[in-house]
C-alpha cells in the first residue's frame, strides 16, 4: 500500500520526492525520489520534531 501511494504521488508534475511517515512515532514508512540534495529521511525527522514541538 505504501509503495502504491508513493508511485501515485510521484506521478504528479513537479514532484521531486515523497515520503510517508507515521505521525505518532515519526518513523519513515517509505520514500521515493529526493536524491543527494534532498534526503527525505532527514526531512521527515525534521518536520516530525517541528510538529511535536
Amino acid at each position: 500500500m505504501v509503495c502504491q501511494s508513493l508511485q501515485k504521488i510521484t506521478q504528479i508534475d513537479g514532484v521531486v520526492g515523497a515520503a510517508l511517515f507515521d505521525w505518532r512515532s515519526g518513523m519513515t514508512l517509505g520514500t521515493s525520489g529526493g536524491g543527494p540534495v534532498l534526503n527525505l529521511d532527514v526531512a521527515v525527522a525534521s518536520n516530525y520534531r517541528f510538529k511535536t514541538s
